[in-house]
């Protein structure tokens, strides 16, 4: 028992001992505790000077919670400078000892190269080592970041590229463009990434685009190029921009309009200028043979008018000009045929087809007396019918009907007599026709019908004149384009009229999805838009891009269309395939009118896209500060953060747009800007 007494004896001396030994061990700890608590209080208290101070301390000391905390402040630049090599360096000390949020924010600077060379092996690297401690951002970035640097080429990246650019999402187009993507790649709508830049006023992605070398001469299906687009929708940077990378400056749309023409129908007289400086024709005509001035002047565009005159062009007169119809004899045409040197324009044309071509009734009546082929075809597949037709020698066309002309001969490509008239707009040829037993519906290869070039030609006489002789007026080209959609994508809604009229069905869509109402969304007018939504009632469906009219509209500052779109009570939040929603677009792209009707209406300024990025991000960007205000008066929070970790106050920060800082710094900064001094994992 001894022994027993023994300890029993100094058992008080050994528990003091015990007591010393665990207070020494556990005191450090407390203090460190305490003093991570003081930091996170100093933070609170917007005290971020001494909440740097004191994680420093406790960093150096090796404390991985205030390592990452103190990266945390200089990546955002709270109480410290904005460094983010320093930041790197701190991520990297909490990394090594397996802090999985530090893990996560270092993978996050190794992918983007803030504070180091851009490395997406060593990014993946500690993407996995924070996902294999289940931090699930970490996971996602693991899966994204695997699949991309496992594409060859680029392959998937194009069509992405693409939708970055319409967005302006400019970092996305040059990661992707980084990562093999084609630059002149094209979507459904044979629309390539530049022209969705221009297409949507992104002026610095159009910038990048045309410094890495895209195509500036690929238009869209409808054949129209990036500089007619900017030209069309009064972008004056877009349109200098590509000028200056030498852009074909007479390069005509489907219907014959050049820029010049484009601008001067428009009375934009800025571009005017611009296009008349930069040596664009003045002198050229459409396919209505309507040239610049002519459509100014019918507009009452009167100092677009001036600037033409001071080009050299003459204002239209109303004086008649008479012609004369005295017929040269045969010997004329076969002398003038020929001359040495130059491009033969008549070689192994029949006499009869020339004669038809350049109006000779006399001749033509002689030759057709000495037994001319009445159906000899040209080396282009015309006949002589065809020639006069194109022409509108009305005269002829009755002639060689009358000797027997046959009115169904055709092209190589299926063009017709009356073809050849509805699309050069020969009225009185297209009714003659008609009436001689033309086949009115007689399409080309690829589907397109006289109605349909008639439509795209803008001639309105002789849609009236097929549709009344009953013209299919849903016939399909071959990508399924129809006269409606044809119509809904141009400036005036008459055609669109007529062809509801005659039953046009507007739900019929084309090869890539869309009906005539995207068509009147994305390019065509108010007007437009409300004829065609009475005849649709579901005006918020989803196409095949998941684009919504909403969006279109919104994108395009069309302030008459979203005021349409958003009478009824639909969902005005849903996402294009970026995630974008009709607020975020808007807001991104100043339209503070449609801005203020989507809040009005109850959108949610907070949406987030797949970047993660807020409207008030988008904006900030961008640098809208009346927008800003807006979303700010609307309860946008300020303090969200994008996949990048980037708050509206950074954005607007790394884009020297001041104002917008410091309107920001006004509002504060809340919970989830603490986030990032929250240390559970």
């Amino acid at each position: 028992m001894v022994p027993h007494d023994r300890s029993l004896r100094h058992f008080p001396g050994f528990i003091a001992s015990l007591l010393c030994s665990l207070l020494l061990s556990i005191t450090p700890l407390s203090v460190a505790a305490e003093t991570l608590e003081e930091a996170r209080t100093a933070v609170r208290m917007r005290q971020f000077e001494k909440a740097v101070e004191i994680y420093e301390q406790l960093a150096e000391a090796g404390d991985a919670k205030a390592q990452y905390a103190v990266a945390g402040m200089y990546r955002a630049g709270k109480g410290v400078k904005k460094d983010f090599s320093k930041a790197f360096f701190w991520f990297g000390k909490a990394a090594e000892q397996d802090f999985a949020k530090a893990q996560y924010n270092l993978g996050n600077l190794y992918e983007y190269g803030w504070g180091v060379t851009s490395d997406r092996e060593q990014a993946l690297r500690w993407y996995q080592a924070a996902a294999e401690q289940g931090h699930r951002q970490a996971k996602r970035k693991v899966e994204q970041l695997a699949a991309s640097m496992a594409a060859k080429n680029g392959e998937g990246n194009s069509e992405r590229m693409i939708d970055a650019s319409a967005s302006g999402d400019l970092g996305l187009v040059r990661e992707l463009l980084r990562q093999g993507a084609d630059i002149d790649a094209t979507d459904s709508d044979l629309r390539t990434a530049l022209y969705s830049a221009v297409l949507n006023g992104h002026t610095q992605t159009v910038a990048e685009l045309l410094k890495m070398g895209a195509d500036i001469s690929i238009g869209d299906r409808l054949g129209n190029t990036p500089l007619l687009t900017a030209v069309r929708l009064d972008r004056l940077e877009e349109t200098r921009l590509l000028l200056n990378a030498d852009a074909n400056i007479e390069q005509p749309d489907p219907v014959g309009n050049t820029a010049l023409i484009l601008a001067a129908g428009k009375g934009l007289t800025t571009i005017t200028a611009l296009l008349i400086e930069r040596g664009a024709n003045p002198r050229a005509d459409n396919k209505k043979g309507q040239s610049a001035m002519q459509l100014a002047w019918q507009r009452k565009h009167h100092k677009v008018v001036i600037q033409l005159e001071q080009a050299g062009i003459e204002r239209p007169t109303t004086v008649k000009q008479r012609v004369s119809r005295r017929t040269p004899p045969l010997s004329a045409f076969s002398d003038g045929l020929v001359v040495a040197g130059e491009e033969q324009p008549f070689a192994g044309w029949p006499t009869l087809n020339i004669a038809a071509w350049r109006g000779s009734d006399s001749l033509v009546d002689a030759l057709l007396k000495q037994g001319a082929d009445i159906n000899a075809q040209d080396p282009e597949g015309l006949t002589a019918l065809a020639r006069a037709a194109w022409q509108g020698q009305m005269k002829i066309v009755q002639r060689l009907l009358n000797a027997g002309a046959n009115p169904e001969i055709a092209t190589e490509e299926a063009a017709t007599p009356l073809f050849h008239a509805a699309k050069k707009g020969q009225t009185k040829t297209v009714r003659e026709l008609l009436a001689r037993g033309a086949k009115v519906d007689m399409a080309l290869n690829d589907g397109t019908s006289p109605l349909l070039t008639a439509v795209k030609n803008a001639h309105r006489d002789i849609v009236s004149l097929l549709l009344d002789q009953g013209a299919a007026v849903d016939s399909r080209k071959r990508d399924g384009t129809t006269p409606l959609m044809l119509a809904a994508s141009m400036e005036e809604a008459d055609f669109i009229r007529m062809l509801l009229d005659a039953k046009a069905n507007p739900g019929s869509v084309d090869d890539a999805g869309h009906d005539a109402l995207w068509f009147a969304a994305k390019l065509g007018t108010l007007e437009s838009l409300k004829l065609l939504s009475a005849k649709e009632a579901n005006l918020h469906r989803q196409y095949r891009q998941k684009e919504t009219l909403l969006i279109l509209a919104a994108s395009r500052g069309e302030t008459g269309m979203v005021g349409v779109l958003i009478k009824d009570n639909g969902n005005i939040d849903q996402t294009g395939n970026t995630g974008n929603t009709a607020l975020m677009m808007a807001s991104h792209l100043g339209h503070k009118k449609i801005v203020a009707m989507l809040l009005q209406k109850g959108s949610n300024p907070d949406q987030r896209n797949h970047n993660g990025d807020s409207a008030l991000m988008l904006a900030a960007r961008e640098g809208h500060q009346a927008v800003i205000k807006q979303l700010l008066a609307g309860n946008a929070n300020p303090n969200l953060r994008n996949k990048k970790r980037e708050q509206a106050i950074d954005l607007a920060r790394l884009n020297n747009h001041t104002a917008i800082v410091e309107r920001l710094e006004q509002t504060g900064s809340g919970p989830e800007w603490l986030d990032m001094f929250r240390f559970s994992r």
